[in-house]
This record gives structure tokens, C-alpha cells and sequence, in this order.
């Protein structure tokens, strides 16, 4: 699914859209800059980028960056006309029950938040 802010095209891809109970799942974040001007992402840590995975109920089952430690360091990425910052990662051990999920990627930039979201199913 694609969000579109402030000149931004933010896009939330997965491998399938329909998984077996516990078959890893990998998705990607894309953020393209789709204005004429560049465009700076201030971040207040190492952290670029995060993934959730929320259960039909809006539970938070699953977040990336649960237990990671990142550097508290201040940082910019910036983006070009017409260039996209990619981020993927998966999901390895699956979702354990059959259903629907929402799952919704967020890039953590401190001045200009920016995410997407889709529904997956497991079968």
C-alpha cells in the first residue's frame, strides 16, 4: 500500500499476500522522494526504519525493533528528486495462527514521520 505526504511516496511491500502458519514473511519500506527538491530526514538515533505486526484486533504481536539497541546519536539521510530509501526485513518465525494481520512499516524520522500499511493473510 502507498501514503502519500509532502511530497513523499511511502510504500509497504511483502513477499506474498497469503502465508502458510509460520512461514517467514519479508517486507520492505520504500520512502521516494517524488518532489523537485531534496529532501532531509533528521533522526535522533541509529534507528531508521521500524515494522509492526498487529493481529485483527490491533494487537501488537511483532516489532522489529523490540530488544534492538540502537546508537543515540543524532543523523540525517538525505533523498534526491526521484530517489527512494529502501529498508527490508523479515519476519523469520512466522505467524503462528491463521487470520488476518495489518502490518505497517514507519520510517522514524524525528521531523517527518512517514509509514504505510497492508493486511496479509495466514492459512
Amino acid at each position: 500500500m502507498t501514503n502519500q505526504a509532502a511530497g513523499l511516496a511511502v510504500t509497504l511491500t511483502t513477499d506474498r499476500s497469503a502465508y502458510a502458519v509460520g512461514a517467514p514473511i519479508s517486507m520492505t519500506l520504500r520512502v521516494e522522494n517524488e518532489s523537485a527538491e531534496l529532501i532531509a530526514f533528521e533522526f535522533t538515533s541509529a534507528q531508521r526504519y521500524d515494522f509492526l505486526v498487529m493481529d485483527s484486533e490491533g494487537d501488537e504481536l511483532w516489532r522489529w525493533s523490540e530488544g534492538r539497541m540502537f546508537t543515540m546519536a543524532l543523523g540525517t539521510e538525505t533523498v534526491e528528486p526521484g530517489e527512494t530509501l529502501a529498508y527490508t526485513e523479515t519476519l523469520g518465525e512466522g505467524l503462528p495462527e491463521p487470520g488476518r494481520y495489518r502490518i505497517e512499516g514507519v520510517l522514524t524520522a524525528r521531523d517527518r514521520r512517514a509509514s504505510a500499511s497492508l493486511v496479509i493473510r495466514v492459512e
